[in-house]
């Protein structure tokens, strides 16, 4: 990917849904709220922190217009200048 060992790390975590967000599982709570806290209109899951949270929309628009999947076969992650 080219990406530094920290990036490469915390996409991978994300994309593998066991990252730091409150909808990725964890052992620490049984039955966690899933709502995204800054928001509160939906899970804060990957999708939701990339490509629908409502505060990021000028950003999303600026450097991810044409991506609308983060899934495996999306053009996100065979695009350099997207990653």
């Amino acid at each position: 990917m080219g990406l530094g060992k920290f990036v490469a790390g915390r996409i991978h975590q994300m994309r593998a849904a066991k990252g730091h967000l409150v909808a990725h599982p964890s052992w620490l709570a049984e039955s966690p709220n899933l709502t995204c806290p800054r928001c509160t209109t939906a899970p804060e899951t990957f999708q939701h922190a990339i490509l629908t949270f409502p505060a990021r929309s000028e950003a999303r628009d600026l450097l991810l217009k044409e991506v609308s999947s983060l899934g495996r076969d999306a053009t996100l992650w065979s695009e350099p200048l997207l990653i």
